[in-house]
């Protein structure tokens, strides 16, 4: 399970697995399935700060994303909202590459 721009703290006291508590992680592995009936669920937390707008959520199996492990996740508040348009810019090898380049859309 991967959530993109935010990483998720273990809340289970027990843990997920190798995913220990109090942890920060970028993606989980854990199985709670109907051949573990038994095990709890896997708990986390995420902080939605200092990006906004659309973040994917999914899981790095193909056929759990086809079942529906695969969605968008619309952050909203004050933070800075990611364009939804490429962003490419100018690197003199002297500094940092921030100053932003336009570039055609593909129809023009």
């Amino acid at each position: 399970f991967h959530v993109h721009l935010y990483p998720m703290q273990v809340v289970s006291p027990e843990g997920c697995d190798a995913h220990e508590y109090g942890e920060f992680y970028d993606s989980l592995s854990y199985m709670n399935d109907y051949r573990h009936p038994d095990k709890p669920p896997c708990k986390v937390r995420m902080n939605f700060v200092d990006v906004g707008g659309l973040t994917a959520l999914h899981c790095h199996m193909p056929q759990h994303e086809d079942q529906g492990s695969l969605a968008l996740i619309d952050v909203k508040g004050d933070h800075p909202v990611q364009p939804d348009y490429p962003r490419v810019y100018k690197c003199h090898g002297d500094g940092p590459c921030d100053e932003p380049r336009e570039i055609k859309a593909c129809h023009e």
